[in-house]
């Protein structure tokens, strides 16, 4: 599976933002979604460190989304 993925990025077919702790990785709608589900868990709002927390990506990859 990680060669299919690796593969797919070096062809640049899809592009991965990698998590904290480089043991996942998220296409940027994966992103969004996750980020958008927590912000409905949270009532539209939550503090940064605590978005950084449950999503496990950092800010850079974050505003890379965008």
């Amino acid at each position: 599976m990680i060669e299919i993925v690796t593969k797919l990025v070096e062809l640049k077919l899809i592009e991965v933002i990698h998590t904290l702790d480089g043991k996942e990785y998220l296409t940027h709608q994966e992103l969004a979604k996750e980020i958008q589900d927590e912000l409905f868990v949270h009532g539209g709002r939550s503090l940064w460190v605590t978005l950084k927390v449950s999503v496990a990506v950092g800010w850079f990859e974050y505003f890379m989304l965008y």
